[in-house]
């Protein structure tokens, strides 16, 4: 799994020094703001590694039929998924941690100026953690709905990347609507640096959850009825 990671990892070290070394991330004159605004980028490219790792860990009982010796030696089944969920999210916010911190210390080192550490920062950077937990926690749980490694991981994709990036903008009139309560496009801002989106970042965090919550209950439901 540490492959993939680091896969994702190299070029978006890469693509937020070019961004840096440029000033691509200088949204506004605050040093802290646009320190920051380096964390969004690196969230938005790691978030599919992020998600693809959980569908991974996931789906490999399934895969390998390790699934079956797992309910028999855990026959609660609530508190399995639950450990999983718990470990999913876990992971992805470490990630989330990380990535902020390398983001924002990449653009600090391009930076004419010395940034502190104030609200602005630490939302950037807890929020990068808190939205890929609750990513990872999605994919796990789109895993156990469809019960296969691969068909998860073309869902998730479709979810993180096609959906928002490319068939809501080609479709006239979901930019405003689907396009900005998509899970992800909403999620991300909490991420996001002051006076980008309409939606407050709380708001739309909470948004973010409620949308994902829903698949999470259904495979807690399916997952404690139906045969492995």
């Amino acid at each position: 799994m540490r492959w993939i990671v680091i896969a994702f990892v190299l070029p978006t070290v890469a693509i937020i020094v070019g961004l840096a070394r440029t000033g691509g991330t200088a949204l506004a004159q605050s040093t802290e703001v646009r320190l920051a605004a380096s964390v969004l980028p690196a969230v938005v490219l790691m978030q599919i590694a992020v998600a693809i790792v959980s569908v991974v860990v996931t789906g490999s009982e399934y895969t390998h039929g390790v699934i079956r010796a797992s309910l028999t030696m855990a026959p609660r089944r609530g508190l399995l998924l639950t450990a999983k969920y718990v470990a999913a999210a876990g992971f992805g916010f470490l990630v989330g941690l990380v990535t902020a911190a390398i983001a924002i210390a990449i653009t600090a080192v391009f930076s004419d100026r010395g940034g502190e550490w104030n609200a602005v920062l630490m939302r950037a950077g807890f929020g990068a953690g808190a939205y890929l937990a609750v990513l990872a926690v999605l994919a796990a749980a789109l895993t156990v709905l469809v019960r296969g490694t691969a068909t998860a991981v073309l869902i998730v994709i479709a979810v993180v990347y096609v959906v928002p990036l490319i068939a809501v903008p080609l479709i006239p009139g979901l930019t405003g609507t689907v396009g900005e309560f998509w899970p992800t496009t909403i999620g991300l801002t909490l991420v996001a640096p002051p006076g980008v989106g309409t939606v407050p970042p709380a708001a739309g965090f909470l948004v973010f959850v409620a949308e994902c919550a829903i698949p999470v209950i259904l495979s807690w439901l399916l997952f404690d009825r139906r045969d492995a």
